[in-house]
């Protein structure tokens, strides 16, 4: 089967209008549009087409339906064996199935009829060929990830029902069916004895349990004897240690112990506060020497600043000096200067009016010349305005447009198949007279030997005998006179609103508008070639030179030519700029020099201020010297007094004992002396509590029933063990029994190994897939030596792997002669650059005989895949 076209109505976004999906060819066929297009709408209509019941109304069907609600219609061509059929289902409202002869549009089969056919050719249920090859949107692998149980169980059967046909006698591969029984009566004894997971059960279970009630019962026994004993020997060890710990010495030299720690514990406290006092100590010393020496170093930085600042004074004030004096001699420059610029002005003034009226002679000979050029253009600019109103006046007379052309063609074209169908497969009547009597049809007589076209309501009258009305009744032919009729008169309908009688009438107008709007075109683009501002704007500009002809006086042959003129005040403006630049420099010489004065005027102002703020902080030099002399004997004084306050506390120090240490040894005491407290209470107890035990225990007789236990187990234990080497037995021969059928593995896979391997190579190289034998599914791909499970790669590469195992699949459908074609919706998702390249050479590898077709909205990726790539064509329902 080969796909030819598909067709939507009232589908999803696609609501009250057609979507026609045309052109699919024989190899890769690429739908590429932007998201939001509709392209898995087309997947999940194709797919309801072939799969779905038209009477549904389930979640599948109801999800297409747009918002608006109405009925459903899907249809599609596609060849069979050669043959080209359409098969249309409706859906929701009207519901029905119908199959057509694509050639003759001859009715094959409907409702029921029409879905067994379409059953047949693709295979039982929606896990055959069409199941396995066409991939929904986000579907990774083999299987969709919420697929059902019952899904998946469909999709495995028909992998298996596949290799199984295709290898023929599936016994040849899996080792015969006598194996199978073999292998079952194995299971079956297996799983009297055992569950599936391989867990005793049965008679087995029952004598593992006895066995291990009397392991429990002999273990209790036996611990009872062994406690019995361990008691006895507890009391002893108990009772000798209560005898030590009630040693009167003992208890003394504890007492003695703790007594000492406790004293030396209080004498270390006190040497502790004696260190405190003294760290106090060093701390205040200490701050207060640093107090002295920061107000120190701060009237030695004020020293030195007031040093640095009756410096400066004096180099401010013979800076001053020197500025003033440049000062004076750049305004006299500045003066001479602007003098000499007022000259150079006052000269140039006149050679700029001789300028003016070179000029102005010069332009009125440029304004003659410009205004008869205008007004040739005018002229020709006259002659294409008349051409543009001409065609003008022929497009305004026309009411057909190109659309109006389109569908009377269109309309045309249907009614002459229709007409030729109908008349093709009308019924006719042929009439023979036997006398002179003539019948009569639609009112005319019917020639000798006539051939009479009949339709429905045709009538033949025998005058005076009878009359014959035909009826074609509910044949196959009605829609199509439907249709021709509703054609008919939609094409009257276009050639009534544009004033014709006839497609060609209506061509040829068309062609008249085609010529008269290229000569519109044309004249425009001359007449902006004339005009780029418009007619106005060389009217205006004309009225303007007239204008300007009356205003300039003529030449009367006594001025100096423009060049002449223009010459002179060249000359003069040069020396005018010479004279600018040298009044600028003059001006920019005295502002600089003025502000120097003024800046170290300021600088000056500054220093004699800090010089007067440092004498009164400081004052006189004899002041200054007695305060430095006591700051320095304060901070000498300061100094001592922290080294004593430094000493005292390192002698405290040395002097004392370590407190953490005496603490350790009176919290040593302490627990000694509670622990020896604490013994002695807890092994009264435990004396008493075991003499209470080995009176209870004495005279059980519990070494007795313990040897008895002991020989019980022993004969359960050899039954346990019998029941072992069964198991073991029986799981060895279905392990035997296994390994021979997947010594088979590779034959049962090997027609589909063969189909992937090559595109595995352009995928991998020289990668291989395992198969799974349960679900007949890529289990590990073997690249350059290394085993990966699918589960652990990317996305990306499963998605490729199940693609080339499609792709394989399908090959293996067509060697049996099922062509289905591969459908694949917004696939390749998550593949980079260059894997999706070798992804788009595999699909033409298998594309050289295989129908593939696409939906992406990657329009710039898979613009190089190749094959063709139809437009989608959307119009409303009429």
């Amino acid at each position: 089967m080969k796909l030819r076209s598909l067709t939507l109505e009232n589908i999803r976004r696609f609501a009250g209008k057609t979507a026609r999906l045309d052109g699919i060819g024989d190899g890769i066929t690429v739908v590429s549009e932007a998201n939001e297009f509709g392209k898995t709408t087309f997947f999940d209509a194709l797919h309801a087409l072939f799969f779905e019941k038209y009477s549904s109304s389930g979640k599948t069907i109801k999800s297409m339906q747009p918002p608006s609600g109405g009925g459903l219609r899907i249809a599609a061509e596609f060849e069979h064996d050669g043959a080209l059929y359409r098969l249309e289902k409706r859906f929701l409202s009207k519901k029905g199935a119908a199959l057509f002869d694509g050639a003759t549009n001859r009715l094959i089969a409907q409702d029921g009829e029409a879905e067994a056919w379409v059953t047949r050719l693709l295979g039982e249920g929606d896990g055959g060929p069409a199941g396995l090859l066409w991939v929904r949107q986000g579907v990774l692998g083999l299987e969709a990830e919420n697929a059902s149980q019952g899904e998946k169980k469909k999709l495995a059967d028909a992998r298996r029902d596949l290799m199984s046909s295709v290898m023929g006698e599936i016994d040849a591969v899996t080792g015969g069916r006598r194996m199978d029984r073999i292998r079952k009566d194995c299971e079956t004894d297996l799983r009297a004895i055992t569950t599936p997971t391989g867990r005793p059960t049965g008679a087995w279970k029952q004598a593992l349990e006895e066995q291990a009630a009397l392991q429990d019962e002999l273990e209790t026994l036996t611990g009872q004897c062994s406690v019995l004993q361990s008691t006895l020997r507890e009391r002893t060890q108990v009772e000798a240690e209560l005898f030590r710990l009630n040693d009167p010495d003992a208890r003394k030299r504890l007492a003695d112990d703790l007594d000492a720690a406790q004293q030396e514990f209080g004498k270390a406290q006190a040497q502790e506060g004696k260190i405190a006092e003294a760290q106090q100590r060093v701390v205040i010393c200490q701050m207060e020497q640093d107090r002295i020496a920061r107000e120190l170093a701060g009237f030695d930085d004020k020293t030195r600043q007031y040093d640095l600042a009756v410096s400066q004074l004096a180099s401010l004030n013979a800076q001053i000096a020197e500025a003033s004096e440049q000062e004076r001699a750049s305004k006299a420059r500045l003066v001479e200067a602007r003098q000499a610029l007022d000259a150079g002005q006052a000269h140039i003034q006149k050679r700029r009016a001789a300028m003016d009226q070179a000029l102005k002679h010069e332009k009125l000979k440029s304004a003659e010349q410009e205004l008869a050029r205008l007004n040739s253009v005018l002229k020709q600019a006259k002659e294409h305005v008349d051409a543009i109103s001409q065609a003008e006046s022929v497009l305004k007379a026309t009411k057909a447009t190109k659309a109006d052309l389109t569908r009377a063609e269109g309309l045309a074209r249907d009614i002459l198949h229709a007409e030729t169908v109908i008349a093709a497969t009308a019924p006719s009547l042929k009439l023979t007279y036997l006398s002179d009597q003539r019948a009569m049809h639609d009112g005319l007589f019917v020639d000798q030997d006539g051939l009479v076209a009949l339709h429905d309501g045709s009538e033949i009258e025998f005058p005076g005998v009878a009359k014959l009305v035909f009826s074609s009744g509910k044949d196959g032919s009605e829609q199509l006179r439907s249709t021709l009729e509703r054609n008919r008169a939609e094409l009257q309908a276009i050639l009534d609103n544009c004033a014709l009688s006839s497609v060609d009438e209506l061509r040829s107008a068309l062609q008249e508008t085609t010529d008269a709007e290229a000569q519109k075109v044309t004249a425009k683009q001359v007449l902006n070639a004339l005009a780029p501002d418009g007619i106005d704007a060389i009217h205006a500009r004309v009225k303007e030179l007239a204008a300007l002809g009356q205003e300039l006086e003529p030449d009367n042959g006594e001025g100096v030519t423009v060049d002449e003129a223009r010459h002179v005040l060249r000359s003069s403006e040069d020396a005018l700029n010479t004279l600018q630049v040298a009044s600028s420099a003059a001006q920019t010489s005295y502002d600089q020099h003025r502000e120097t004065v003024i800046r170290l005027g300021a600088e000056r102002n500054v220093c004699q201020q800090n010089i007067d703020r440092f004498n009164h902080d400081l004052g006189d030099e004899a002041a200054r010297s007695d305060l430095k002399s006591k700051m320095l004997s304060d901070l000498a004084t300061a100094r001592q007094k922290t080294n004593e306050a430094t000493q005292t506390l390192e002698d405290l120090r040395k002097q004392s004992a370590d407190i953490l240490t005496v603490r350790a040894n009176l919290q040593r005491s302490e627990a000694a002396m509670k622990a020896a407290n604490d013994r002695r209470a807890a092994l009264g107890l435990r004396q008493t509590d075991l003499n209470a035990r080995i009176e209870a225990q004495a005279g059980q007789g519990i070494e007795e029933k313990r040897d008895e236990t002991a020989e019980r187990l022993e004969r359960v234990s050899q039954r346990v063990q019998r029941f072992e080497d069964e198991a073991a037995a029986l799981t060895k021969l279905l392990t035997v029994l296994d390994a021979m059928r997947e010594q088979a593995r590779e034959t049962y896979f090997g027609p589909v190994q063969e189909e992937l391997e090559p595109l595995l190579k352009i995928l991998h190289g020289e990668a291989a897939l395992q198969f799974d034998s349960d679900t007949v599914m890529p289990e590990v791909l073997t690249r350059n030596g290394d085993e990966e499970r699918l589960d652990s790669l990317s996305g990306g590469t499963q998605e490729q792997i199940a693609i080339l195992t499609r792709l394989a699949f399908a090959r293996l459908f067509a060697r049996q002669g099922r062509h289905v074609p591969v459908v694949l919706d917004d696939a390749l998702v998550f593949s980079d650059d260059d894997r999706i390249i070798r992804m788009f050479t595999a699909l033409n590898r298998v594309a050289l005989d295989q129908q593939i077709l696409v939906f992406t909205c990657r329009q710039m990726a898979f613009a190089q895949l190749g094959g063709h790539q139809p437009v989608i064509q959307i119009e409303d329902l009429h």
